[in-house]
């Protein structure tokens, strides 16, 4: 199989027979992604929707955090500027230095971070990578540690790195559109300073450049008052971008990601399901999120640098990992006594399990009926919302609507 494949060879296939990548890509997912896969995916999702009805999260949450083997997964921020200020990021608020992360100082993070046993990486915390007018040099120093790389974006600047990215497309084997709207209306609403026109040129140079050449295109869906009107449009349209849509098309629900959580709270589909994110995931240090400047946070949301746990130019991941001040933090969070730490004292989301919950509801829409038009989907999705919306027998009403009528 291709993963067994050594590197150099990948490479070379990956540039010179980009049909075979796809064809194994669309083999492995027909195969491992079959109607039975799906069936018991809808299963798991009854039984995560019952947890979630019978399990609320001040019942569940941890007491404390337990240390465990760590991924192999790093995020690494390049850059944290970018062209867009929108509505849930609000970067344009962040108060950290802005800039682009000095070559040298990458490249001696990576060389920290695989002796770590890293082999992937993020690109973002508050930037889009695609604002970076480095990135052939930053792709280039990645290939040399032999680490694998996804580009999370906007995607309007795609077209002045489109060449970079098919000349490290072993590099950098998939990319990620977030696209919050159907309509130029509410994309602009919501991605301030975008434009739908122009997103839709990006999207159809994706298709003749990468999509072409056997890259993974992926899009990205979060869900929340100001769109989920739009879900069944949504798919009608970005289904012609991606290639497996069931596979390839996300969703998650809108948090409060912004220090400042007045849009969060005028657009959260579902406060019944919201609740303060204390014992949060991300003190866990897995991963960590490396800043511009080589500090180290706790979080994606430390706009301020209010959560900076190390400095990874002056230690190694371990002292960070297993220091006093990632400690601290950690016990913050058991004790539930956040003052010192206002990110996570102002940090509120609607149950993680919605995500996964809502991401496999509507895959499973798409799966069902992969052509159909936009109409079918939203039917089903404004269901699924107001049964959440709802008091509860959530499980009960969701089997009913999809067995009896989806079926």
């Amino acid at each position: 199989m291709m993963m067994n494949i050594e590197p150099k060879v990948k490479k070379f296939i990956k540039h010179k027979f980009p049909f075979l990548v796809d064809l194994y890509r669309d083999l492995k997912i027909k195969i491992e992604f079959d109607e039975k896969y799906w069936n018991q995916k809808l299963e798991n999702t009854y039984n995560l929707i019952e947890d979630l009805e019978l399990n609320p999260y001040e019942k569940i949450k941890p007491k404390k955090y337990i240390h465990r083997q760590f991924s192999k997964h790093a995020i690494v921020e390049i850059n944290n500027t970018c062209n867009l200020d929108c509505a849930m990021c609000q970067t344009m608020t962040a108060t950290r230095k802005r800039g682009k992360m000095d070559l040298e100082i990458f490249r001696s993070i990576l060389f920290k971070l695989s002796k770590k046993g890293i082999e992937t990486l993020a690109l973002h915390t508050l930037g889009d990578p695609l604002a970076n007018p480095r990135l052939p040099e930053i792709l280039k120093i990645i290939r040399e540690f032999n680490l694998k790389t996804s580009i999370c974006t906007n995607g309007l600047l795609l077209e002045k790195h489109i060449e970079t990215l098919l000349e490290y497309i072993d590099v950098v084997p998939s990319i990620a559109f977030s696209i919050d709207g159907s309509t130029p209306e509410t994309y602009e609403r919501i991605r301030i300073g975008g434009k739908f026109s122009k997103l839709i040129e990006q999207l159809e140079l994706s298709n003749k450049k990468l999509k072409s050449k056997g890259m993974s295109i992926k899009i990205h869906f979060t869900l929340s008052k100001d769109n989920m009107s739009e879900v069944g449009e949504f798919i009608e349209i970005f289904r012609n971008y991606v290639s497996r849509p069931s596979h390839d098309i996300s969703f998650g629900v809108i948090t409060g990601l912004a220090p400042d959580n007045s849009y969060f709270n005028s657009v959260n589909p579902f406060p019944n399901l919201t609740h303060k994110n204390v014992m949060c995931w991300r003190p866990k240090g897995d991963p960590l999120w490396v800043n511009v400047d080589g500090t180290v946070s706790a979080c994606c949301r430390d706009y301020h640098g209010e959560l900076i746990v190390g400095d990874i130019t002056k230690q190694s991941y371990d002292e960070i990992v297993d220091g006093q001040d990632l400690l601290n933090l950690q016990r913050a969070h058991e004790k539930n006594d956040l003052k010192k730490y206002k990110p996570c004292d102002n940090c509120y989301r609607p149950d993680k399990r919605l995500d996964e919950i809502m991401n496999n509801l509507i895959q499973y829409l798409i799966f069902k009926k992969n052509d159909a038009q936009s109409f079918y989907y939203q039917t089903y999705v404004n269901k699924i919302i107001e049964i959440f919306q709802g008091n509860g027998n959530y499980k009960f009403k969701l089997k009913n609507l999809l067995e009896t009528q989806v079926l």
